[in-house]
């Protein structure tokens, strides 16, 4: 009874628009589902203790040796604080498929140094998960400080969107300000500036090298935005990165230059004209530092994030290098499940980082393990022990292979989810702009890359970490072709899926 006086008080002296007040109840419904879920969680979480393995030991039978520590960055190695962060905790952060925009997001899920974020009034199974010292993730109000948008959560509007007003109508806990790494000054590389152009490679279509434009600056690193294309082709990096070239490197070099989308007479693109018909300007060339080559070696072994099931940490052996990447493959999984990665990937740790920091390392299976199993509610992928899904962050685990994130029928299709936005415009421009790119200058068709597409997953956190499960579901999504076991997540039909948050 009390609660229920202590909302309407709340609501009293808050009032707000009928739809944005709709927003703030079923937030704070909510939290209180969210609470008594992470009681009952706690109180059944089940001892799932393995048997004793140590990297020194694994080290010895296979005659192998980790990759020295040094060679790994400052946001890869051990961290030198705790993680402070709690499930529930709000903050800012960028959006990994859109990384020009800001959101308000949850902390969903922590595990170790590493936390599940969740956007705001959104589906689980767009959430993502960052180290605990990411530069991506920043404290409650950091937009409004640098002038930056704030994309508030689904269902609120821009200019009705406070934290002042969600902190107190939800009665949320932002994560203090004490818990975000203090990063590099913006000073650090003032000779980037926004609009500036430059030559930057496609990180979809790596062969690709395109006419590219700084769309914002923070700290040590700028975003790239390629000029005409929509959002999901940006990327953060810093100066050092092998990505990024001055104006006129292609034209040096040989190599062909993609000219912006709609730009006519692509085959005659001419730095000089572009930049008079623009009104631009080049980023200095003395702004580009160019980083040395990376010292991984094969054969070293590490610790890596799985990409198809990204809660998991699993060991890993580098199996091929370049100047500027590196192929990770999964001790004991088929070479299907390797992939190329940049070497400062912050998905990428030194032997040891689990243990340190508290997260549970995936070790290599075992024979037995490998060996497909025919029982009924396991997972029949050889090596899988059925946590996560393919669905992603809704699910614990699975029990068949149309919800196995490794079996054959989920490796052979692309998955993708819909765009989050919500918007059928950008979802088919993206896909006619990924066939467009593909071609050259002179319209000679360039080798496409497979594009990469996120597969959250989640996994029950044991009773110690104190997670919760996150809100915000409830969004209608349109997509393409979903698997299903029947478990009434979703109905797809012709394209089309309803949830059933």
């Amino acid at each position: 009874m009390q609660g229920d006086e202590r909302k309407k008080k709340r609501l009293a002296v808050t009032p707000r628009g009928g739809a944005l007040d709709e927003y703030y109840l079923r937030e704070r419904r909510k939290e209180d589902e969210v609470k008594m879920k992470s009681k009952v969680s706690a109180s059944s979480a089940v001892n799932t203790k393995k048997k004793l393995w140590s990297w020194d030991q694994y080290l010895e039978e296979e005659k192998a040796a980790m990759a020295p520590v040094r060679l790994f960055t400052e946001e890869q190695s051990l961290p030198q604080n705790r993680n402070g962060f709690k499930a529930g905790m709000r903050l800012e952060g960028i959006d990994p498929l859109h990384p020009s925009m800001f959101c308000v997001l949850s902390v969903a899920e922590v595990i170790g140094y590493r936390l599940r974020l969740h956007f705001d009034g959104y589906p689980e199974c767009y959430d993502f998960w960052v180290n605990a010292d990411s530069p991506d993730i920043r404290p409650a109000g950091w937009c409004e400080t640098t002038g930056r948008k704030l994309h508030p959560p689904k269902g609120s509007k821009d200019e009705e969107f406070s934290w002042e007003q969600y902190e107190q109508t939800c009665d949320i806990l932002v994560a203090p300000k004490t818990l975000f790494k203090k990063q590099t000054p913006i000073e650090s590389i003032s000779s980037f500036q926004v609009s500036m152009k430059l030559e930057a490679v496609d990180r979809k279509n790596p062969c690709l090298v395109c006419v590219a434009s700084v769309a914002d600056v923070i700290d040590h690193r700028f975003l790239v935005h390629f000029d005409n294309w929509d959002d999901t082709y940006d990327y953060w990096c810093d100066p050092s990165s092998p990505h990024v070239h001055p104006v006129g490197w292609c034209q040096e070099r040989g190599r062909p230059l993609t000219a912006p989308q709609g730009y006519p007479s692509p085959e005659t693109f001419r730095w000089e004209e572009y930049l008079e018909d623009t009104g631009g300007t080049a980023v200095p060339s003395h702004a580009f530092s160019l980083r040395a080559p990376h010292r991984f070696l094969q054969n070293m072994k590490l610790e890596a994030v799985d990409k198809r099931n990204p809660m998991l940490i699993r060991v890993a052996t580098i199996v091929d290098a370049e100047d500027y990447r590196v192929k990770v493959h999964f001790d004991g999984w088929p070479p299907k499940f390797d992939f190329w990665v940049d070497p400062d990937h912050p998905d990428l740790h030194p032997a040891g980082w689990c243990a340190r920091t508290g997260h549970p390392l995936e070790t290599p299976p075992r024979p037995s393990d490998l060996k497909p199993s025919s029982n009924q509610g396991v997972c029949p992928t050889p090596g899988c022990r059925g946590v996560g899904h393919i669905k992603g962050a809704r699910y614990t685990g699975h029990h068949s292979a149309f919800g196995c994130p490794y079996s054959e029928i989920n490796m052979k299709k692309e998955l993708t989810l819909p765009d989050r936005l919500g918007s059928e415009k950008q979802a088919v421009s993206t896909t006619a702009a990924t066939a467009q790119k593909a071609k050259g200058p002179g319209g000679t068709e360039a080798e496409e890359k497979p594009r990469d597409y996120r597969m959250e997953t989640r996994w029950e956190e044991p009773a110690d970490l104190g997670g919760e499960l996150c809100v915000g579901r409830g969004a209608d999504l349109q997509g393409e072709l979903c698997l299903s076991e029947g478990d009434g997540w979703m109905d797809w039909v012709a394209g089309t899926c309803s949830s059933s948050f």
